[in-house]
């Protein structure tokens, strides 16, 4: 595509998808096979979050972290390591922990390869023999039908396009108490960087990073403490206090506070201050508070399309947003933030774009998995979700099962015994994570 220039006409498209993530991946394959004249717009990475910073360096990260953690109980079962002279690494018999150390230099390489074998399938390369359209740069609305797209080159280029699908993702939250230089700060989206193995490792947040995260790091040998009110915060009690056992187990600290600053106290030391005034020292600070949408600089709100108060697309609940001729999808609305939801919502939006008789693409009920280890899974709402939003309307019955199978170590199931409507099923399972090996 070539630059514009005042007298240029702007290159005309049947659909462009702002953002090749998840969701505008999905939308952009999907829009391709309906045999519209598609251009996905991308700024940073084709990817996305789920590529690059998320699904797959994480997954990778716990397979070796799982890995390490087998090794390490191995004698539980009855499994000695021997180094290769044929002597034992443990003299007793009876140890039930072996010295295992990682090498993180080795660990970040596993974790980099298997990100760059699943981004060599969605290469500019490979999405154009498609017949995808992919253009490298940032857009900018300048009308509800038109972009202005600046390429990573300095050049511009106008588009018009019938329609528009704006899924340009999220990226971390970091809190105003945070004093650090961000080079200094580790979040999801550089800790996968990570080449030397931290000696203290402070997590901020307890959510499913920071809980997947500080259980990797703590397995491969870092002194862990999360500091967060509770772990799993949305999630039934039961699964707060069974991951709560786990962790102390293994050996993480857990701190049920909020934090109040973090300051850099010299180099390579920070100072971690929580609200009931326990001060933490440590050589890495990870934050992991959530996400917000990126939308800033989209020029979406001087089109009249409208965002939430942290800058989500607002949209209805078949993807349109303030203009009809303009749909949001994924992470960068104000939809719950699943890489399977932000596919999901891709292909809709597409769907409703590009087809008659629009579809309702916002789900109540999301299936979603936690990768700790044992892993969370859950769907629906939690027990005191339900209570909250019907209240006497409906008895919540709740059935444990502490020997489902073999695998399972706990299994509950949120039953409106009205309308014997299964509204949450939680499942905690210990299994070996195959994927990313």
């Amino acid at each position: 595509m070539m630059a514009t220039s005042g007298n240029s006409k702007p290159t005309v498209y049947s659909l462009a998808i702002i953002g090749a993530g998840s969701a505008g991946l999905t939308a952009a394959d999907f829009a391709c096979r309906l045999g519209g004249r598609v251009v996905l717009i991308e700024e940073n990475q084709i990817g996305g979050d789920c590529t690059w910073s998320g699904c797959v360096p994480s997954k990778a990260l716990v397979a070796a972290a799982k890995a390490a953690h087998t090794c390490r109980t191995a004698a539980v079962f009855g499994v000695k390591a021997t180094v290769s002279d044929g002597g034992a690494r443990s003299s007793d018999p009876d140890a039930t922990t072996l010295n295992v150390k990682c090498d993180m230099q080795r660990v970040h390489d596993h974790v980099k390869a298997k990100v760059a074998q699943i981004a060599a399938t969605e290469t500019q390369e490979v999405l154009e023999a498609k017949g995808i359209n992919v253009l490298m740069g940032r857009a900018r609305f300048i009308s509800r039908h038109d972009l202005i797209v600046t390429a990573q080159d300095g050049s511009m280029h106008e588009i018009h396009a019938e329609r528009i699908v704006v899924a340009t993702g999220a990226k971390p939250r970091v809190p105003s108490f945070v004093k650090l230089p961000r080079h200094e700060l580790l979040t999801y989206e550089n800790v996968f960087d990570l080449t030397q193995l931290p000696h203290h490792l402070v997590v901020i947040g307890g959510g499913p990073i920071g809980c997947e995260l500080a259980q990797c790091f703590r397995r491969f040998g870092s002194n862990v403490t999360v500091v967060s009110h509770r772990l799993l915060g949305t999630h039934d009690k039961d699964a707060q206090a069974a991951l709560g056992q786990v962790f102390e187990t293994e050996g993480i600290q857990h701190i049920a506070a909020h934090v109040q600053s973090v300051n850099k106290v010299h180099d390579q030391t920070y100072s971690v201050l929580t609200s009931t005034n326990i001060e933490l020292e440590c050589d890495k600070v990870l934050v992991a508070v959530g996400r917000i949408p990126n939308t800033h600089g989209l020029g979406l709100t001087d089109c009249g399309i409208s965002l939430d108060k942290d800058g989500g697309v607002i949209v209805s609940d078949t993807l349109h947003t303030d203009s009809k001729h303009v749909f949001g999808a994924g992470d960068c609305t104000s939809s719950p933030q699943f890489t399977h939801l932000a596919g999901y919502q891709g292909f809709m939006a597409v769907r409703n774009a590009l087809l008659p008789f629009a579809e309702a693409a916002r789900k109540p009920v999301i299936p979603r998995c936690i990768f700790t280890d044992p892993e969370v899974a859950s769907i629906g709402l939690s027990e005191d979700e339900f209570i909250a939003q019907h209240g006497s309307k409906g008895d919540v019955m709740v059935w444990k099962a502490d020997k489902l199978y073999n695998n399972c170590i706990q299994t509950l199931s949120k039953v409106d015994s009205k309308s014997a409507n299964c509204t949450r099923a939680m499942v905690f399972f210990s299994m070996t994570v195959h994927i990313m090996k």
